[in-house]
């Protein structure tokens, strides 16, 4: 069992987010129901498995929450993209968002595929699991919906931290490529 479908097996059916036909290739739709919210990615490879993480992991009931650390992004998808292991942790915002949150909310997101991995390993045997995966971090802002260019902010840093997420507005077409990095652009 790779990485992917391993994942498949550990997450909650109801914590899926339906990935859909779009043109001989593969989309999904983000939507966050009580901001009206929406974003939209393209091109997914066909493993592609997609989670919302802010329904469902509630750290509110264990940690104070005095320094973020109950923070988390909003979703997480994991693909292979030519071999490559991809987690892409997402946070969407309506508005613009302050750095300081979204980074606190990305490194939640940082946190919790750390100790799915740890349950992969130890619970499930895969010595591996996650091991070689590639993170990369965006924060999606402007997503009311309203039908403007979809814009990234300039991206000469690899966003493989929450530090440095990759800042993409007005999110209405995105491809899943470009969420990798530039090399895997267009691929």
């Amino acid at each position: 069992m790779n990485c992917v479908e391993l994942i498949g097996q550990l997450i909650h059916r109801d914590a899926l987010v339906p990935v859909e036909p779009y043109n001989s290739r593969l989309k999904v739709v983000l939507r966050e129901p009580e901001s009206g919210s929406q974003a939209q990615i393209y091109n997914l490879p066909p493993d592609a498995i997609v989670f919302r993480l802010d329904e469902r992991f509630e750290v509110e009931r264990i940690f104070k929450g005095n320094s973020g650390e109950c923070k988390h992004g909003d979703f997480i998808l994991i693909a292979t993209l030519h071999g490559t292991l991809f987690v892409i942790h997402l946070e969407m915002k309506r508005t613009k968002g302050s750095k300081p949150e979204i980074k606190q909310q990305l490194l939640g997101s940082w946190c919790f595929t750390h100790y799915m991995q740890e349950i992969g390993r130890r619970f499930w045997g895969h010595n591996l699991f996650l091991e070689t995966a590639e993170h990369r971090y965006i924060s999606l802002r402007g997503t009311d919906g309203k039908k403007r260019r979809t814009k990234l902010d300039s991206d000469t840093a690899l966003h493989d931290s929450p530090d440095q997420p990759l800042t993409i507005s007005s999110p209405n077409y995105i491809e899943f490529g470009r969420l990798c990095g530039r090399k895997w652009n267009n691929a």
